[in-house]
């Protein structure tokens, strides 16, 4: 009983942050890309399926065919996976941003030593 209230609390907690996450989006409070919206959705959905598979495992049907069986946990380990996929994603994304930024803040402090001189 202690594991499913704790599988409910981090399902309430994913939506949450997920939740504020895209609240901080929409008020402009962090720099994304749509890419990087792109994989921190995406690995909020996979984690929040994950989360609901393990809480409703005992809860389906059919589990005397153990095809669907293998199916569900083969579903389950699928979007496990693509949980680190979508956190290097968005790294290389972050990564890529930071150098671009860093590229034009050269630019600009090269182009006003110009100016000076």
């Amino acid at each position: 009983m202690a594991l499913q209230i704790a599988l409910y609390a981090l399902i309430a907690m994913v939506a949450g942050a997920a939740f504020l996450e895209v609240r901080s989006w929409r008020a402009r409070a962090r720099q994304v890309t749509a890419r990087q919206k792109v994989y921190r959705i995406g690995a909020a959905v996979c984690l929040e399926t994950v989360l609901v598979m393990l809480v409703f495992r005992w809860s389906i049907e059919a589990w005397e065919h153990p095809i669907l069986w293998v199916f569900y946990w083969t579903a389950a380990f699928v979007f496990a996976l693509a949980l680190p996929v979508f956190a290097l994603l968005d790294v290389r994304e972050t990564l890529s941003a930071y150098r671009a930024r860093r590229r034009q803040i050269v630019r600009d402090l090269l182009d006003d030593k110009r100016l000076e001189e």
